[in-house]
């Protein structure tokens, strides 16, 4: 089973809880990542015997930034991405940089994995992997050639999701995207379709990435707009409360969503991260654009923030992965770029950091 570290657990405290080489035919091996607290699932089996864990590199100190460039605390999270063009999610150290090597991956062909594309994590450290190759849901909890300990489907016609997220005050629910039918799904902890979000007053045309924050609100990236539901986990024929959307936004065509410990409302969107202030609503200005030919950034595909504050992009164009400082703005330098070809990223997707942020 996937453990997280104690510093994790003192991240994931803090915040209170906040997108490598086949495995085919090997054993499941367990990624130091995640906590032993049991899932918040329903009945699943064990993970096989742990095999001795990858060791992590030493987390490096700050060192002084080049002149003009922003300060930041390091990382202390892992990092997981999902890389859809080799068909498997992989596990990087906190303080990977460059052509690092992935510390683990979720791959083989006992995974199931046919190109994943959305993920999400819960609070215990189950990765959820949303499988279109095969219009499912899967949850693992071991890496290598492992199984899912959990699959999500919905048979109703034109299924197809394309976003996850994990509610985590109250009562446990998995929501997914379907973008062809307009709806989100509503999953119960035994993998149990129970309810879904849909109807003329959710105003949803093709639903994609989505967040949840620790009030129980779902984020929801839909075409050009950001709508945000509350209670959304009694599902139904509900009204988003929050729309945000029009020309001052910017927004052309969002693909992914994060939130920070402010309530900040991050958005990947082509070649920029656009950042709205907590509270924002309507036609709202985003208070933050990183973007320019420094940033690096050529398709954002997911966005992330760490526990120090850091902000995490995955961009599938350039294969590769960028954190920048949490004061960036603009034509910023991402302090840490991970790509090349031992990281054998390839067309990378959906970055998280350890626990749900």
């Amino acid at each position: 089973m996937w453990r997280v570290p104690a510093l994790f657990a003192l991240a994931l405290s803090a915040l209170g809880a906040a997108s490598c080489g086949g495995g085919g035919g090997s054993s499941p091996s367990p990624v130091p990542v995640f906590s032993s607290t049991p899932l918040p699932h329903g009945s699943q089996t064990p993970s096989p015997s742990p095999t001795t864990s990858p060791s992590i590199p030493p987390t490096p100190t700050a060192s002084p930034s080049p002149s003009g460039s922003p300060t930041q605390a390091p990382n202390t999270q892992q990092i997981l991405i999902v890389n859809p063009s080799a068909n498997d999610v992989l596990t990087f150290a906190a303080n990977a940089s460059g052509d690092a090597v992935p510390l683990a991956s979720v791959n083989g062909s006992d995974t199931a994995l046919s190109n994943p594309f959305a993920c999400a994590l819960d609070t215990a450290g189950g990765v959820y992997v949303a499988n279109q190759g095969a219009d499912q849901v899967l949850l693992f909890t071991s890496t290598g050639n492992a199984a899912p300990a959990e699959t999500f489907t919905d048979a109703a016609a034109g299924v197809a999701f394309y976003g996850l997220a994990v509610n985590r005050v109250g009562t446990y629910a998995l929501y997914a995207s379907s973008r062809p039918t307009g709806t989100i799904d509503v999953f119960n902890s035994g993998g149990s379709l129970q309810r879904s979000i849909a109807g003329a007053a959710t105003t949803l045309n093709a639903p994609t990435a989505m967040a949840a924050d620790r009030s129980g609100n779902l984020y929801v990236v839909d075409g050009a707009t950001v709508k945000i539901f509350a209670n959304s986990a009694a599902g139904g024929n509900i009204a988003p409360t929050v729309t945000i959307s029009g020309a001052a936004t910017q927004l052309n065509a969002p693909t992914s969503i994060a939130l920070d410990a402010k309530g900040d409302i991050l958005v990947g969107d082509g070649a920029s991260i656009k950042i709205f202030a907590a509270g924002s609503s309507g036609d709202a200005a985003p208070a933050t654009v990183i973007s320019g030919l420094a940033t690096g950034l050529q398709n954002v595909s997911g966005v992330a923030v760490d526990g120090t504050g850091g902000i995490w992009a995955s961009d599938s164009a350039a294969n590769a992965m960028y954190r920048f400082a949490s004061t960036a703005n603009g034509n910023a330098a991402p302090i840490v770029t991970i790509a090349g070809t031992n990281t054998t990223l390839s067309g990378p997707v959906c970055v998280r950091l350890g626990v749900a942020i």
